[in-house]
């Protein structure tokens, strides 16, 4: 290899990580929308008068746009390529947040949701494609791990900083604000972005094949290619108990659970969830490091595992607080490693229809969270003893213990999932 190839090389991954952190930015925005309805839930039940199940579908009707267009996604990104995507999809989620931030009725704000559901869908299966398409195909797992890790800031964002922001400013305020970042990021990803390294003559990473990309019809074709494969369901299954399960506790329901069961304030609860957070970002880069060391079914199934007991002690005993930071944070270390969905998805179909894959497997997660969401809080309000505060809903620990049961149902069959998932085609 000459002077001017290592050179051509170095500047190739150089312009890979500017690719990488401007699409990151949005796609901290994509985090941040997903789990916000957590920490303004009690304010988002008093103010639009509405149920736990109708809370419920206010948080969940995010994921199930996002379930839908995951395979649209998965085709666009393996064709018209990821930065398009991108863009659009960062300004309608910007517009639906501002239309969130406006609402006065519960119906207005479903819609609000719906759009930014909508816009953030395309953007981490784009990511995705970027990742394959700039970094070497042995950094897949590491890159899926870092794309996390820089996700989860807006999961950290969206509890205690957006629990102080709303009681300084309002929710409403608030959202509004986060729309107008979010229109903003999009144009950066479009001005920074190019879909492929031969775009700009650069020599294309290891493992990457010189293959042109494929038109809409190819992709098209090459999807009934991956339904096809039982082995893409696997991880598909796999994913809709762990992630649903995540986003019941991390996205809507986890500081209520705290606030009722532990008699703390909100901000107060917030400040708890924030290790699950940061376990979440600890543990994506972990997860991405131990992937280049172990076998990752083996890795996998071990970690979520010890995720699967978790949410069984969570569900039965009322645990001392100070244990609280260390369970949370432990929780998001091992449930970080769902990174590795993508990978079985990837590694047991074409690498051209890496789209494709990647977005049938992520469909199974935003399913998940979708249906389970809404189930939890319809189980609570099955067993609501009629207590209420400051207009909203309290469930007592035997409701949370009744609406646990779900999740842990769910969380079994991904453990056999994976038991029985392929690692490579």
């Amino acid at each position: 290899m000459n002077s001017e190839q290592e050179a051509l090389i170095q500047k190739r991954k150089q312009y890979a990580w500017w690719i990488f952190f401007s699409v990151s930015i949005p796609y901290v925005l994509v985090y941040f929308h997903r789990v916000a309805p957590a920490v303004v839930s009690q304010q988002l039940m008093s103010f639009f008068q509405i149920t736990g199940a109708e809370f419920g579908n206010l948080s969940a009707i995010y994921f199930y746009i996002y379930t839908i267009m995951q395979v649209p996604a998965g085709v666009l990104a393996d064709s018209i390529g990821p930065k398009r995507i991108i863009f659009f999809g960062s300004l309608l989620s910007g517009v639906g947040s501002i239309l969130f931030g406006l609402s006065e009725v519960y119906s207005f704000a479903l819609f609000g949701r719906l759009l930014v559901g909508l816009g953030v869908s395309v953007i981490f299966v784009s990511i995705l494609k970027l990742n394959q398409n700039w970094f070497d195909l042995k950094s897949f797992s590491l890159m899926s791990g870092i794309t996390i890790f820089l996700g989860n800031l807006g999961a950290f964002f969206a509890t205690y900083p957006l629990a102080y922001f709303t009681d300084l400013f309002g929710w409403q305020t608030t959202f509004i604000f986060i729309g107008v970042m979010g229109v903003l990021t999009g144009f950066l990803a479009f001005f920074v972005v190019v879909n492929h390294p031969k775009e700009k003559n650069f020599p294309l990473p290891e493992g990457l094949s010189d293959t042109p990309p494929l038109t809409l019809k190819e992709a098209n074709r090459g999807l009934f290619l991956v339904i096809r494969n039982p082995y893409t369901w696997l991880p598909f299954i796999a994913f809709f108990g762990i992630y649903g399960s995540l986003m019941v506790f991390q996205g809507s329901w986890g500081i209520l659970y705290l606030m009722h069961n532990y008699s703390l304030e909100k901000i107060e609860a917030s400040q708890y969830l924030m290790f699950l957070t940061f376990g979440l970002m600890v543990g994506g880069i972990l997860q991405g490091n131990l992937a280049k060391r172990f076998r990752i079914k083996r890795l996998f199934f071990l970690n979520m595992l010890i995720f699967f007991l978790i949410f069984i002690v969570l569900g039965n005993f009322r645990l001392e607080l100070k244990l609280l930071p260390y369970l949370f944070f432990l929780m998001g270390v091992v449930g970080s490693s769902f990174i590795f969905i993508w990978t079985l998805a990837k590694n047991v179909n074409l690498p051209e229809l890496a789209g494709s894959a990647t977005g049938i497997a992520n469909m199974g997660g935003f399913l998940g969270a979708a249906v389970l969401q809404p189930l939890f809080g319809l189980i609570l309000d099955f067993h609501w003893e009629g207590h209420l505060l400051n207009a909203s809903r309290v469930y007592s620990f035997f409701a949370y213990q009744k609406a646990f049961l779900l999740l842990i149902g769910f969380l079994a069959i991904s453990l056999l999932a994976i038991f029985f998932s392929k690692e490579h085609r």
